[in-house]
């Protein structure tokens, strides 16, 4: 199955309540990448794919080492099906290296959660709350935040300076 005439999706790396996300690859610049494709109910209810846009676009904005870049969103043309790509990351998510393991050795432990916490306060500094992490292969400098699953909003906190956010920034982020 091909998207938007550019991402070949060539297995599914899993499926949740608003959709399923694909290892694809970009026919184009032959880029592998992570594709998440809204399915089901959730597709034809305008609320829910409103949702699923919002949520790509703020996910978009954070820029940070340790954060999945958002490369592409759209619809495809043929059957309306809308799709985010992501980069893909090789690794291992948190929670089943924890299932596996009860609990990381303490280096391994701050070696995780170092990255993680850096890619919060940049999501959270947008009023965006991320839920899960990838593990990297053994000793590679880079854990990432991937940002999926439902949506809650975050309630707006005054800054530093007693001032509250204006609300056109507060978003949804998946959890």
């Amino acid at each position: 199955t091909t998207l938007a005439g550019k991402y070949a999706l060539t297995r599914v790396l899993g499926v949740g309540g608003m959709g399923a996300v694909y290892e694809a690859q970009n026919t184009w610049t032959e880029r592998r990448v992570a594709e998440k494709v809204m399915l089901g109910d959730g597709a034809r209810d305008d609320d829910m794919a409103a949702r699923f846009i919002r949520e790509a676009r703020a996910a978009s904005r954070i820029e940070h080492t340790n954060v999945v870049d958002i490369l592409d969103m759209g619809q495809d043309p043929t059957d309306g099906t809308l799709f985010i790509v992501q980069e893909f990351l090789v690794g291992r998510d948190l929670r089943s290296v924890l299932d596996e393991l009860a609990a990381l050795p303490p280096r391994d432990a701050l070696e995780a959660i170092v990255p993680v916490m850096s890619a919060l306060v940049a999501a959270v500094g947008m009023l965006l709350l991320p839920a899960a992490a990838v593990m990297p292969p053994a000793r590679a400098t880079r854990g990432e935040v991937w940002p999926h699953g439902e949506t809650r909003p975050i309630e707006p906190v005054e800054d530093q300076v007693g001032t509250v956010p204006d609300p056109e920034d507060q978003v949804c982020f998946w959890l």
